[in-house]
């Protein structure tokens, strides 16, 4: 190299890097000015932007999960360029944003940097340090200032940071001494918006490898039915009328597609900028709906479909009346299948819409038929709705309102529309016994569950007034409360089904199977009664991974006489984590539960029988057998025959009764 262009390098060298000191530089904002006296202006700059952060005690405070150090995530937003995030000394992420860009599915202008436990000091100034290579024009911060947070609290760094011309500085750690500039100390209760952002996912095991982590009772096998990629985020699921299994996969979880969030407050309520549509006028979202088949009765299930792809916020799936009911907040819908071939026949219908998603961790879900031939869903605590019925309500009707957990039902042929009973946990998932009682879990402690009667008042997460108010009925004589238990029962038994099937010994039947996701297990518990509701009496584990991503999320009676189990399969559990991106939304698994040396029934096609076989599974030891007859016979017009039926055994009996005498 000559003399000459050797001078002319180390000439714009210096043109570029005026100024080996930190300077202030106030955040969000443009680099521009920075560079403003240099001559000539660089067309791309590599510098640093520093700041020191001072956490108070809480981002620290011991937990059971260590809830508060792994919820710690440092946010950016339409931060121009590529750049490497850095706290005291060790690199945690790296991103890249062009505004000019053509905006795509893949595009992403937000980041979320999780901050590995223990790299934050309590009690020291720590070192937040940002290499940024962009474009000199605009570069810098073009969104909102950069925030860190931990569940519940957040610090927004707005304002004064310090800025480095150039790439040669190596980030340290934190220091005991506040520096003199660039210091943030103010905490708050966490209300900056959030977004769907690459995903965080935590530590996980491969399907058969944590499936091996599962630890049964002695006499029970746990078997691994289905996993990714064939089912992901498996947040509920159905058996038909054939014996199939249908999984609403609910992939778009937390955050809808199309949407913008506007604010939100502590608890994860947000405003979002618009009513998502329904399908099909709506915005593409990563949810579907699948249907599994064991097609030679082998226990396996050999044959996939996809009902429906592309929803967005679907979290539950049932067929019945010629087609398939989902619900996909706001709104509940219908797609015809008259002929079964798993093809819709035409567009989806609109049945219901206007329940809320200001929290879709507490969204309208859990549908299931109940023997009343009404369809029944729940509504969590951090949601509201106000429900009309498309078609059939004026366009200018109020809707049926109500605030926090309830349970709903519909009709699907009179198209009434109703509060079943108010109150309860959060709810996500709903439970019918042998008797046509109703159930739910809680997402509390020291309970199993609710038990839920038509028209009744019950606590709202157990607590009264709260964040949810007064009673709304001023003239109730108080609420009715969650089951009641002689033992400690930890935080949070989510849902439970009546155990009622062949494939399981006999000591468990009528038992509650419970399933625990915050400890990776499945509880029996027996039911007592207590006037006119129940007690529970623990009997123990009867399934425990050691795996702690196992959360199991929903739970059944099959057709084949087992228990089904569905498991969301995430290592970070708790909602607000997912909020923020903290979520594997690529995992899920499905389990059996059955007796050791179990057999399994096979004879599984309810459709193909005739009226007359369908009321004699009426007396079936299978729950499901027993639900899903009484549900087609309803379908089937069969009332008449069905009350033949009842009086002709109604006679036995008391002729029975009557030689007894």
């Amino acid at each position: 190299m000559s003399f000459l262009r050797l001078l002319c390098v180390l000439i714009l060298s210096a043109c570029f890097c005026f100024s080996e000191e930190w300077r202030s530089l106030n955040v969000p904002g443009s680099w521009t000015y920075a560079f403003e006296n240099t001559d000539p202006a660089p067309t791309k700059v590599d510098g640093w932007y520093r700041c020191w952060v001072k956490p108070p005690k809480n981002y620290f405070t011991p937990h059971e999960r260590n809830l508060f150090e792994e919820s710690i995530g440092i946010h950016l937003s339409e931060l121009v360029g590529d750049h490497e995030l850095w706290v005291n000394g060790m690199k945690i992420g790296e991103g890249s944003y062009d505004p000019n860009s053509e905006p795509s599915a893949n595009t992403i202008s937000t980041f979320r940097h999780k901050v590995p436990v223990g790299t934050l000091k309590p009690d020291q100034w720590n070192e937040i340090a940002i290499r940024l290579s962009g474009p000199w024009k605009d570069g810098g911060f073009g969104g909102e200032a950069p925030f860190i947070m931990d569940y519940f609290l957040e610090c927004v760094f707005e304002g004064e940071w310090e800025f480095l011309s150039n790439g040669s500085y190596t980030p340290e750690g934190a220091v005991e001494e506040k520096p003199a500039r660039a210091t943030f100390d103010q905490f708050r209760e966490s209300q900056r918006t959030l977004a769907r952002t690459e995903a965080v996912p935590g530590p996980s095991l491969p399907p058969d490898e944590s499936a091996s982590k599962m630890v049964s009772a002695p006499d029970l096998r746990t078997d691994l039915l289905l996993h990714e990629p064939t089912v992901t985020q498996p947040f509920h699921f159905t058996f038909d009328e054939r014996g199939r299994l249908w999984v609403a996969q609910s992939r778009q979880y937390p955050f809808p597609a199309g949407l913008e969030m506007l604010s939100r407050d502590k608890y994860y309520r947000a405003h979002y900028d618009t009513i998502p549509a329904a399908p099909p006028n709506h915005t593409p979202g990563a949810d579907r709906i699948t249907v599994h088949e064991d097609t030679d009765r082998d226990g396996v299930y050999d044959l996939h479909k996809t009902f429906v792809d592309g929803l967005n916020m679907a979290n539950s799936a049932i067929r019945g009346y010629g087609g398939v009911w989902i619900m996909h907040t706001p709104h509940l819908i219908f797609y015809p299948d008259a002929n079964g071939d798993d093809i819709p026949d035409g567009l989806p219908e609109v049945k219901l819409t206007g329940f809320g998603f200001e929290d879709t961790h507490s969204i309208s879900n859990g549908l299931t038929w109940g023997p009343d031939g009404w369809l029944y869903g729940g509504q969590g605590s951090t949601c509201s709705c106000r429900v009309t019925r498309p078609g059939v309500d004026a366009s200018d009707a109020e809707g049926v309102y109500f605030e926090g957990c309830m349970v709903w039902r519909y009709h699907p042929e009179t198209k009434a529309f109703e509060i079943f009973a108010e109150g309860g946990g959060n709810t996500y998932g709903l439970e019918f016994d042998a008797g046509g009682r109703l159930f739910s879990g809680h997402n509390g402690g020291n309970t199993r569950g609710w038990h839920f009667v038509q028209g009744g008042f019950y606590q709202m997460q157990g607590v009264n007034p709260g964040k949810f108010g007064p009673p709304r009925n001023p003239y109730a004589f108080g609420e009715l409360p969650m089951m009641s238990t002689s033992d400690r029962i930890v935080r949070f038994s989510h849902i439970g089904a009546f155990v009622e099937g062949t494939a399981l010994p006999d000591q468990y039947q009528g038992h509650l199977f419970a399933i625990d996701p915050l400890h990776n297990e499945v509880i029996a518990a027996e039911r007592l009664n207590l006037g006119s509701t129940f007690s529970t009496l623990d009997q123990g584990v009867v399934v425990k991974s050691t795996d702690p991503a196992f959360r199991p999320i929903h739970i059944a009676n099959a057709p084949d006489g087992s228990i089904v189990v569905s498991d969301m399969y995430e290592y970070y559990i708790a909602h607000g984590q997912h909020y923020q991106n903290q979520i594997d939304r690529t995992t899920g698994r499905i389990y059996r539960i059955a007796g050791k040396d179990a057999t399994l029934l096979t004879d599984l096609n309810l459709e193909e029988k005739s009226d007359n076989q369908l009321l004699r599974l009426l007396g079936h030891p299978n729950k499901w057998h027993r639900q899903t007859a009484v549900r087609l016979l309803g379908e089937r017009k069969m009332r008449a025959k069905i009350w033949f039926f009842v009086i002709k055994r109604l006679f036995f009996y008391l002729k029975i009764s009557a030689s007894i005498k």
